[in-house]
């Protein structure tokens, strides 16, 4: 999953609008969307900065185990890893800037949201949420 990067390497990522549904409570987000194995590979690396109410959704070819890093990444993020459905089966909190550590999880993973460090705290995102994003993750 991880590939060779460097900070001169131009990636462009589309956008798109996901909500963050908890206990009825509906948060929308701007993120961009990494879906090709060469925006996979990038994410947010040297990425300095990032609007409260962005992020980076990770949409993965099929359900299965992941394992992302921090490297080259100074932001610390909150990663939460759902389903096939966008319901949400983990989250690793307050991440580590420039780890190389793996972060793993699950077998039947399709989708990661990246957001800054503390959001899902902040708003009490839990397993017991879900995310959507219109033609991205399919609606319930």
């Amino acid at each position: 999953m991880f590939g060779y990067v460097t900070a001169d390497d131009t990636v462009h990522f589309p956008t798109a609008s996901l909500v963050v549904t908890q206990r009825e409570v509906h948060t929308t987000f701007s993120v961009e969307v990494a879906t090709s194995a060469e925006q996979i590979a990038r994410g947010l690396m040297f990425r300095e900065s990032m609007d409260d109410r962005s992020g980076m959704l990770f949409v993965l070819a099929k359900p299965q185990k992941v394992s992302m890093w921090m490297k080259n990444t100074p932001l610390a993020l909150d990663m939460i890893f759902a389903d096939v459905d966008g319901n949400v089966k983990f989250i690793q909190r307050d991440t580590q800037p420039y780890s190389e550590e793996l972060i793993s999880y699950g077998d039947d993973i399709q989708y990661v949201l990246e957001l800054n460090a503390g959001t899902a705290s902040k708003l009490k995102i839990s397993k017991e949420a879900r995310i959507s994003s219109l033609g991205l993750v399919p609606p319930r």
